[in-house]
């Protein structure tokens, strides 16, 4: 498991991240995110997912195809993030993560 500090300086790069690597963005600012998001979408991560409504990531999209991503590989992001619609409180955020990364994980097998 790899944490990620998207606030540091140097963004990881795609080799980072492995077939076994899930990938999740767990705040709202996209910009911090993008660095890193480029990285895991360089990679051959089974798990790519991001926190956010909608309308936030339909602007992380937009980015990205501005970055000439191609539809393929932003499609790769699971947005917004987890299994239970509106989960608003940390734990229940964290066990739907989890149990999304874990249905990916089987379904990626």
């Amino acid at each position: 498991m790899v944490v990620l500090d998207c606030t540091r300086p140097r963004p990881p790069s795609a080799d980072l991240f492995d077939a076994d690597s899930a990938v999740a963005f767990l705040h709202h600012d996209i910009d911090r995110e993008l660095p890193a998001l480029r990285g895991a979408l360089a990679s051959n991560a089974f798990y790519i997912g991001a926190l956010g409504s909608s309308r936030t990531h339909q602007r992380r999209c937009e980015q990205l195809d501005a970055l000439g991503f191609g539809q393929d590989s932003i499609n790769r992001i699971k947005a917004p993030i987890g299994i239970f619609a509106k989960a608003r409180d940390a734990q229940s955020l964290a066990l739907s993560v989890l149990a999304d990364i874990a249905a990916a994980r089987l379904n990626a097998n």
